[in-house]
């Protein structure tokens, strides 16, 4: 029997051995699932479709790459908060330390979109070939997405990055 199928079988045994536990996995899953659907639904309606956007869902998927790329540089960002510290201890100047965090932040999304770029140019043929009426290399989609993922990735950047320069080196020093 493979692994997957013993542990299917080990999991239903488990919850028919204790049928209240069953009952409030089933409840408190189904309550999520409901809630979650609920939630997006107004979100989409209210939100999203009075937009003046064909496809608004790649705008909330833009959202998240903003959110997830600031929480990422602010942990970061946070994460060196005596490295900045010493910095501006040494003497370093306010806008110094914005240029070091916005170096920091902004080479990975600078990196992925060469990358992005040079696959793009490899592999946009290929897939204008097995799909209707879309091309590959389209100049003004492809200057367009780089934009806005490089204008994201800056936005997202700005703000540690000013947060860390304001931040006072004795504090900096005295918080680890």
């Amino acid at each position: 029997m493979p692994p997957l199928a013993s542990d299917f079988r080990q999991a239903g045994r488990a919850l028919l051995r204790t049928p209240g536990f069953t009952v409030a996995v089933l409840l408190t899953l189904a309550l999520g699932i409901g809630s979650a659907t609920a939630l997006y639904s107004v979100v989409y309606s209210v939100l999203l479709r009075p937009l003046p956007y064909p496809e608004p869902d790649r705008l909330v998927a833009l959202m998240l790459s903003a959110v997830g790329m600031y929480s990422v540089v602010s942990y970061i960002t946070a994460g060196s908060r005596r490295e900045l510290g010493i910095c501006m201890a040494v003497g370093a100047q306010a806008g110094q330390i914005v240029r070091l965090v916005l170096r920091r932040g902004l080479a990975p999304s600078v990196l992925g979109c060469a990358v992005g770029l040079v696959a793009n140019a490899g592999i946009g043929a290929v897939v204008a070939s097995h799909l209707y009426g879309v091309t590959g290399l389209d100049p003004v989609t492809v200057a367009g997405s780089t934009l806005i993922v490089l204008l994201t990735s800056l936005v997202a950047c700005g703000v540690p990055a000013i947060r860390a320069a304001r931040v006072s080196p004795l504090v900096a020093l005295r918080a680890e």
